[in-house]
């Protein structure tokens, strides 16, 4: 059986964390950082990680390497560029450093759908799931030039580049409460989270 192409994971860390009141990075999560958990939670998934920061953001030690924004305080589109422009691999899983629940299955099952695409990237029904989805090195060219016109949304911007978009029939087997795309934007959120971590008993 052929092996999965290895891919990087890139955590994008750079938000200012306003409607949480509190940078992310820092916000605990059971004994630990909410970036912490988030990164131990995918690391056993890829041998490169990537945290995508802002410039003088204070952080948690890690094993990770830190990469920026291609253009300070312009979004996730130049926190994507950024994180590829060093990543060692040419497929890379992005998602936001608020995400501890990401699914290993779910993953696995995306990273099947990578050939012959430049993104995959799984739909709710909210809408797309761009802050946990694959995306193709040679995309690169087209994220710098997104950024120099001053996109900042990555939805849009993937409408405009060879997707694969994963309808939710599809991943649903593989994470069926799609806590995969948890996040946290507000204290309600984080006080979810932390029910949530302490109910599956993950107290570390």
């Amino acid at each position: 059986m052929q092996l999965a192409e290895p891919y990087s994971i890139i955590i994008l860390a750079g938000g200012q964390g306003v409607r949480l009141g509190q940078d992310k990075t820092s916000a605990l999560l059971g004994a630990d950082t909410l970036l912490t958990q988030t990164a131990r939670n995918v690391s056993t998934l890829s041998d490169d990680l990537i945290l995508v920061v802002r410039p003088g953001q204070a952080l948690p030690d890690g094993n990770w390497r830190l990469a920026y924004d291609i253009v300070p305080g312009a979004g996730m589109l130049a926190g994507l560029a950024g994180g590829l422009q060093v990543a060692a691999h040419d497929w890379a899983l992005v998602i936001g450093c608020d995400m501890p629940f990401v699914s290993a299955k779910l993953v696995a099952y995306l990273a099947s759908l990578r050939n012959g695409w430049q993104v995959v990237a799984p739909q709710c029904a909210r809408g797309l799931e761009p802050l946990h989805a694959f995306y193709h090195r040679d995309l690169l060219p087209q994220l710098v030039a997104a950024v120099a016109r001053g996109e900042r949304r990555l939805g849009l911007f993937l409408q405009t580049v060879p997707s694969l978009l994963a309808p939710e029939e599809l991943w649903r087997p593989y994470d069926p409460e799609g806590l995969s795309f948890f996040n946290v934007n507000t204290p309600g959120d984080l006080a979810q989270a932390r029910a949530r971590w302490a109910a599956a008993g993950q107290h570390h």
